[in-house]
């Protein structure tokens, strides 16, 4: 069954390759949607199995070292074919 959630990172966020590195970790756990910055946080979307998606998420936590807050909301599929970065 395919989630989606919206993740959102506020605080002290690397923005430099950090799309980047989502958007290749998004591969790894085989996840589509996207990745973009608007204003000082990184808004994901992303899509996949459960298992996947609770990877992923624990990725995002861990991604920089504890310095961002990591909002995380469920929202409906939207069916995304690929993962992009915005």
């Amino acid at each position: 069954m395919t989630r989606h959630f919206q993740i959102t990172l506020e605080g002290e966020i690397q923005r430099k390759g950090f799309r980047f590195h989502t958007f290749l970790a998004a591969q790894t756990f085989n996840l589509n949607g996207s990745v973009s910055i608007e204003e000082d946080r990184i808004i994901i979307n992303a899509e996949g199995g459960e298992e996947n998606l609770n990877g992923f998420i624990h990725w995002c936590r861990k991604g920089n070292g504890g310095k961002t807050t990591v909002h995380v909301i469920e929202k409906p599929p939207v069916y995304y074919n690929d993962f992009l970065i915005l």
